[in-house]
């Protein structure tokens, strides 16, 4: 054992250290106030509008107003926002000529005018009175809108209850409400104060489908989480995480706006029950039943005996690739996803452009090293294989005639395996605390098999390809071909026993003596001589051959061809455009989008001249759709070009039945694209010259 004195070169840098960590915070607290007062970053801005009241609430709508007050005094008192006068906020929509209640589109084009961080918008949601005695209970719902990406970035459901009165006192119901809404004012700014949004850095994209990100499931992130990825304060994208691991995850980029690139920063989307925000920014906001108090998903704190029980499983899964019995009851796939979408190297709008990606993620279950080959199934039938490092497939009707190819379980006869039947048991090493020692876990023995019929080998099967059928809707599964080795004689009853044993044994040490080492300790070391003990029959060993079962099946994805665009060509009047195209098969929800380059990065939805929203449903089977006119005088940006300047247009198709829906476009030849199967095509009019003005 060795030792330090303080006159020892070890001894002078350790004391030294210790010294700065005690008197350090002192120093930073000694600073000038003014010099701290400098480093302080600006509070983000905030624009309140006005509140409302849900119409099937039976309240008056004067009761939003009071609200707004309420949140704006609440978030001031905060001292970490700074909210934009009302006075300002008003004078400012009447320069925009902008009423509310606002669209998303008009939120953002306020709080830009505003030079505004957020808009905060909310709603009364639930008012109700209690007697004996009589209390009210009002519920408020607030969003706060980013300016720059347009989705939530914060928000709130809270409710306040007015105090009790006193005896033989009772206020009338105004004054009940008003302290209600103080008190859910309250509550609702102190949860969004309280809550911030998951970030994190891209740290490698794969192409223009898949990014990397450096945080995972500690950091709160969780599968399904949609972000928006920034730039500075620039939106560039948009990914939703599919895969998530401790310190890392993956996402699949549902946007790819600008490009994304790493050291790009995503941040969360905020949801909030009751407020849907459609794809024409039109906002949707339904009642919610039964919520009182909503508070987004935070990361959970794992406790001491959970990190034992994680310690201990992990080693009993690394044991799997030594088992012959087939430890995994689900696909081998944590995530299964089929998108169509159109391939941009087929110039013509058939059929034949049709596609669909599947792609898919190998569960933790089944080790990477052992799996053999993944097997692709459309509607139950084996299309294609990949290695096991790929896992994306492409389904098209070039597949049609094609030769496959592919391995296929075996089975042998009986298996000698040498040695005694009973191995040797196993015996967990002992885990030490910081204060004491931890029990002693003892495994069981246990038995070999000599079963008949075993899945030794491989065979190779051919099979004939059917081609992808372009307007029907398909599902596809995959499968998971791997290899399982156990030595001969080995026992799988001893490793888990001492595993199961070192756990216990470090759980109850670990209580004992207060000290987490002691725990992962006795977890280790039990686990680690149960598998050691467990395995010391024999060193020959066999492998054997598993393949997942046909369990888990993606959603629909409907492969379609493109829309052709017929009209219109030439000078067009902006006010009266009138589109063409022919429809396609299974094709029901249609979009129609205009932009002033051809990139269609500031491309626009134009609501049709009747006021139907943007996408609109069309009928029809491969036929010539009915001309729909559009107005894009009600969009500035086309308003104010010069004549003969260049409006360009496409159109998009998907089937609203799929889920999740077409891959969005990104770069396949269309850029800036959304869920849709876009017409092929750089199409454009120009403005028609207008007469002079009358005098």
């Amino acid at each position: 054992m060795r030792y330090w004195v303080y006159g020892s070169d070890w001894g002078k840098r350790i004391s030294l250290a210790l010294v700065m960590s005690i008197f350090l915070p002192l120093l930073v607290m000694a600073l000038p106030a003014k010099h701290a007062m400098a480093q302080v970053a600006r509070q983000p801005q905030v624009a309140v509008l006005d509140f409302g009241v849900l119409s099937a609430i039976k309240a008056s709508g004067i009761l939003g107003r009071n609200a707004t007050d309420a949140v704006v005094i609440e978030m001031t008192r905060t001292g970490r926002y700074d909210v934009t006068p009302r006075a300002t906020v008003n004078q400012q929509l009447a320069d925009l000529g902008l009423t509310t209640p606002l669209d998303n589109v008009g939120i953002q084009k306020l709080g830009q005018n505003l030079g505004a961080d957020f808009v905060a918008t909310g709603d009364i949601v639930d008012v109700k009175f209690s007697e004996s005695p009589r209390r009210a209970r009002v519920t408020l719902s607030v969003r706060l809108t980013d300016v720059n990406s347009g989705e939530l970035a914060n928000g709130g459901i809270e409710t306040g209850i007015s105090p009790a009165p006193a005896p033989g006192f009772q206020a009338d119901d105004e004054k009940l409400l008003s302290d209600a809404i103080q008190n859910a004012a309250f509550n609702v700014v102190r949860s969004i104060t309280s809550y911030q949004l998951p970030t994190a850095t891209i740290l490698q994209v794969r192409g223009d489908t898949e990014v990397i990100l450096n945080r995972g499931a500690q950091d709160g992130i969780a599968p399904g989480l949609d972000m928006v990825v920034f730039r500075g304060n620039d939106r560039v994208g948009r990914v939703r995480v599919n895969t998530v691991r401790s310190t890392d995850s993956t996402a699949n980029i549902t946007d790819i706006g600008k490009g994304i690139r790493p050291e790009d920063r995503a941040r969360a989307v905020f949801q909030l029950p009751g407020y849907v925000v459609k794809g024409d920014g039109t906002i949707e906001q339904t009642p919610i039943k039964n919520i009182e108090s909503y508070k987004p998903r935070k990361k959970s704190n794992k406790s001491i005996l959970n990190v034992i029980l994680g310690l201990a499983a992990a080693i009993i899964i690394a044991t799997l690739v030594l088992d012959k019995k087939p430890r995994t009851n689900s696909s081998g796939l944590s995530v299964l996803q089929a998108r169509a979408f159109s391939d941009p190297s087929d110039i013509n709008a058939g059929d034949s452009s049709g596609r669909v990606e599947i792609v898919w993620e190998p569960a933790s279950d089944i080790p990477q090293n052992q799996v053999i080959e993944y097997h692709i199934f459309r509607d139950g039938q084996i299309i294609g294989f990949t290695n096991q490092v790929q896992t994306r497939f492409t389904d098209s009707p070039a597949l049609a005639g094609r030769i496959l190819t592919y391995n296929q379980i075996a089975f042998g006869g009986a298996i000698d395996e040498p040695g005694d039947p009973a191995t040797t048991a196993g015996t967990a090493t002992t885990g030490t605390t910081t204060t004491g020692t931890t029990t002693t876990g003892t495994a069981t023995s246990g038995q070999t098999n000599n079963s008949q019929d075993q899945p030794t080998t491989l065979r190779q099967v051919t099979t004939t390809v059917s081609g992808l059928q372009v307007g029907v809707p398909h599902q596809y599964s995959v499968t998971t071909l791997f290899r399982q080795v156990r030595a001969a004689g080995q026992n799988t009853t001893g490793v888990q026993g001492g595993a199961q044993g070192g756990a216990q044994g470090g759980a109850q040490g670990g209580a004992q003596g207060g000290a987490q080492g002691g725990a992962q300790g006795g977890a280790q070391g039990g686990a680690q001589g149960g598998a050691q003990g467990g395995a010391t029959a024999n060193t020959t060993g066999n492998i054997f051959y598993q393949e997942t079962p046909l369990r888990r099946t993606s959603g629909t994805a409907t492969p379609l061809g493109r829309p052709v665009i017929t009209g219109p060509s030439g000078d067009q009047d902006i006010a009266r455009v009138s589109v063409r195209f022919n429809t396609v098969l299974q094709g029901n929800t249609y979009i129609v989008e205009f932009a002033t380059s051809p990139t269609f990065s500031d491309k626009k939805i134009i609501p049709l001249r009747n006021g139907t929203a943007q996408p609109f449903f069309q009928g029809g089977t491969g036929l010539a759709a009915a001309p729909v006119e559009f107005d894009l005088t009600r969009e500035a940006q086309f308003r104010t070009l010069p004549r003969r300047s260049r409006i360009f247009f496409r159109v998009g198709v998907r089937n609203l039945n799929d889920d999740p829906g077409p891959l969005p476009a990104r770069d396949r030849g269309v850029p800036n694209g959304d869920e849709f199967i876009y017409s092929n095509g750089d199409r454009f009019f120009t403005i028609l010259d207008q007469p002079p003005a009358q005098p």
